[in-house]
């Protein structure tokens, strides 16, 4: 299609659909040919699928109106490697970027509050995620970033409170993380074989869940701050490499088999982790 045949299509639909100011899937199609997309400033919202698994948009230029991405907006977009957002956009939606296997660096916009299941799921090749300077984000959801192998760092925003089920799933070569003070749970399988060697645990969090921290084999140490409550099953089991995890305090709830018998647990005489160790058959090393 010619070039100003093109720009006929595009303010024909921009006339249509000026009213709802959602660029939904069917309009889409007048977009998405180029390897920069650009849609113009009539829009507040992507919509649903809207470019779901085209594979021509390579670099996304969006305009300052949208404020919205729908769910799975942009997944499966096979040569996208670049995500720039606008700067007030809110809301990044479940899937969005999800299975983009050439995409190596997200921008994620100040006012965005959350980053939702599966935003980034399997995008193998993701390396680089930006948060703005005070940004908003709340929550890292579940499988969030599920299998982003060529991840090695990321430094999460001070408001992170939560980070849930799988999200750094299988991440491999994640060896570097910087928490939120603010953060209170880890959810299961939440860093499942990442690659960390050290590791600090804010002093606020609460819960580590099952199996959180489950086959970091680089992991050597670690230290469980007095805010825990919670160490849900097999949280550092199959840390291989993990020669003494300190628990100074009786937790409220110590889950089976929280690490390898390898692993030496630094604890208090006649605690009550005292106790798990001796009942479950660890090594313990006593600090007075």
């Amino acid at each position: 299609m010619k070039q100003s045949e093109t720009k006929k299509r595009i303010e024909v639909v921009d006339r249509a659909n000026d009213k709802m100011k959602i660029l939904t899937r069917r309009y889409a199609k007048a977009y998405g040919e180029e390897a920069t997309l650009q849609v113009s400033g009539v829009y507040r919202k992507i919509g649903k699928e809207a470019f779901l698994k085209n594979s021509k948009i390579q670099r996304l230029d969006l305009p300052k109106s949208v404020l919205e991405l729908d769910i799975d907006a942009f997944r499966g977009c096979s040569n996208l490697t670049e995500v720039n957002l606008p700067e007030h956009l809110a809301v990044i939606g479940k899937g969005c970027f999800a299975e983009c296997p050439r995409l190596m660096k997200a921008e994620i916009p100040v006012y965005v509050q959350w980053i939702e299941e599966e935003t980034f799921y399997k995008d193998r090749r993701l390396q680089t995620v930006n948060f703005a300077k005070r940004s908003h984000v709340q929550k890292i959801g579940m499988d969030a970033f599920r299998e982003c192998g060529n991840m090695e760092s990321i430094h999460l925003p001070e408001g992170v409170s939560r980070i849930e089920n799988r999200a750094f799933y299988r991440c491999k070569k994640l060896a570097h993380i910087r928490f939120s003070e603010e953060l209170k749970q880890i959810g299961k399988e939440a860093f499942y074989f990442c690659a960390f060697e050290k590791l600090e645990l804010p002093l606020q969090l609460e819960l580590i869940g099952e199996r959180a921290f489950c086959k970091c084999t680089q992991l050597k140490e670690l230290t469980i701050p007095e805010s825990v409550n919670y160490i849900e099953d097999g949280a550092f089991r199959g840390c291989v490499r993990l020669k003494t995890l300190e628990i100074l305090h009786d937790p409220r709830h110590i889950g089976e088999w929280i690490a390898n018998h390898s692993t030496v647990i630094r604890c208090r005489r006649g605690s009550k982790v005292d106790e798990y160790c001796q009942k479950n058959e660890y090594l313990t090393e006593y600090v007075e």
